[in-house]
């Protein structure tokens, strides 16, 4: 049922679903018994250790959703290879240092790219998108509201009697 609801799970053994206040966490891990190292592709059985890894994912019935993924690190068999232990990603479903799914991801990304600005922002919003202010254009702050403090304290220190027209250095 759940490999029909959401088929970017199907790799994965969704072992609990839980709703919290606004929010549906999934507890998850990989179905798979082994995984290929990116630096040279050799495929490892032999884990080295885990960890859990917190991922926003794409709204459920309007319900911000959290997945928990429990994700093991490999140790590479290759002597050639410079990794010697590698994590574990999900195909369709996670990428490197990536804190949100691949779906998420595009769905940002398509926004951001249809809509840019606050209003994309706005619309990620009523998506229940996980920080959607911070993630449609991809920056770390928060998208601006309004001029910051200081372009208004440097131009209302700037002399207006020149006729000159100036601008904030910001």
């Amino acid at each position: 049922m759940i490999a029909v609801l959401f088929p970017h799970f199907a790799l994965l053994r969704v072992e609990l679903i839980r709703p919290t206040g606004c929010t549906v966490r999934i507890q998850a891990r990989g179905r798979e018994p082994s995984a290929a190292c990116p630096g040279c592709g050799t495929v490892s059985r032999r884990v080295h250790s885990g960890y859990e890894r917190k991922m926003s994912d794409t709204a459920i019935s309007n319900q911000q959703a959290i997945l928990q993924l429990r994700v093991r690190r490999f140790f590479c068999g290759s002597s050639d290879c410079p990794k010697k232990t590698f994590a574990e990603q999900i195909p369709g479903l996670t990428f490197r240092h990536g804190r949100c799914t691949m779906l998420l991801r595009t769905v940002r990304e398509a926004i951001a790219l249809a809509l840019g600005g606050r209003a994309g922002a706005r619309l990620a919003e009523l998506r229940r998108s996980e920080s959607a202010r911070t993630r449609c254009c991809g920056s770390s702050g928060p998208c601006p509201t309004r001029k910051s403090a200081r372009c208004e304290s440097w131009a209302s220190t700037t002399s207006r009697s020149s006729g000159v027209t100036t601008t904030a250095p910001c």
